[in-house]
């Protein structure tokens, strides 16, 4: 957030108007708002916290009579700027709160928050609570935040200054409600502490079955897995003389079967032989029987002839 301009009238001391031009103030940088005790400087911050959030912080004024008699009521106007990423956008809150009834018991107060967009205001919300839940949406921050952030409570700043670092860090830790962070850190350690002894714990479960393996066990395996390999090693070459022999010797069957074949063959040729050669022996009786028997027929017939020609 970077204030832009601020006005503000009937409260504390101030029952005129009065006008911080941050916008101005910052142009030549960092700037300080200087004065005697009670001249009016914390009333600024006052009035900066009463336009953002409709009250004080806690240590502030809120239980005191906050508006000026002579005013009559209090008014706020405070102009700022948030910027997100490259976009830069300006709001404007207006804040008015008549001085009727206690500070316990006060009047509702009128308030109203506008977005200046292109130099025309547009308003965001104009109820006392909306506005100051609009406010803590824009900025991120509520009032107790706001205030432990941005602004250093007075008379803490240099008694902080003369602490030894221990302490110093104990009043940050106060001063920006630490504590309940580092509470909840602790918790969150603890919660993930106890998950990671339950998983040590089952992790140790688990390697407790293998306790009996020890580095001696495990050379002795690796020592048998190297006798084991080396004797596979041995296998796989008498497998190979195996096979070699194997196949000298199916080759060696298989010329034996192929003999019997052939020999079976030769016996069956053999008595076929014999069938033959008697039918040819009986084939050859035929032949010359049937070359006597027409030679005879022949010699008939030409006797018969010769008689025929004598008589």
């Amino acid at each position: 957030m970077k204030p832009e301009r601020l006005e503000f009238v009937g409260l504390k001391s101030y029952s005129e108007p009065a006008v911080v031009d941050f916008a101005a103030l910052s142009k030549a940088g960092l700037f300080g708002i200087f004065g005697d005790t009670g001249s009016g400087k914390s009333t600024v911050l006052d009035a900066l916290f009463y336009a953002l959030y409709g009250k004080f912080p806690e240590s502030s004024i809120e239980k005191e009579d906050f508006i000026n008699a002579k005013a009559g009521k209090m008014k706020v106007d405070f102009t700022f700027s948030v910027t997100r990423g490259k976009t830069v956008e300006t709001y404007r809150v207006v804040r008015e709160q008549k001085d009727k009834g206690t500070a316990k018991n006060l009047p509702p107060q009128k308030a109203v928050i506008y977005r200046i967009d292109g130099g025309r205001e547009v308003v965001i919300a104009e109820k006392a609570l909306e506005v100051t839940a609009a406010v803590e949406n824009i900025l991120g921050l509520d009032l107790d935040e706001f205030s432990k952030c941005i602004v250093l409570p007075q008379g803490q700043f240099s008694a902080f200054l003369g602490l030894p670092r221990v302490a110093r860090l104990t009043v940050l830790s106060d001063l920006f409600s630490l504590n309940k962070y580092g509470r909840s850190i602790n918790e969150k350690i603890s919660v993930k502490l106890k998950e990671l002894r339950l998983d040590s714990a089952d992790y140790l479960g688990h390697l407790k079955a293998y306790e009996e393996y020890t580095k001696e066990r495990f050379d002795a395996l690796d020592e048998g897995v190297t006798l084991a390999e080396k004797a596979h090693a041995e296998q796989i070459v008498k497998l190979s003389k195996i096979e070699e022999d194997f196949n000298d010797y199916k080759q060696n069957y298989d010329r034996h079967n192929r003999l019997l074949l052939l020999e079976k063959e030769l016996e069956d040729l053999t008595l076929s032989k014999d069938w033959f050669d008697s039918k040819q022996r009986s084939l050859d009786l035929y032949f010359k029987a049937k070359t006597v028997t027409d030679a005879a027929a022949e010699s008939a017939i030409c006797d018969q002839k010769i008689a025929d020609n004598l008589s």
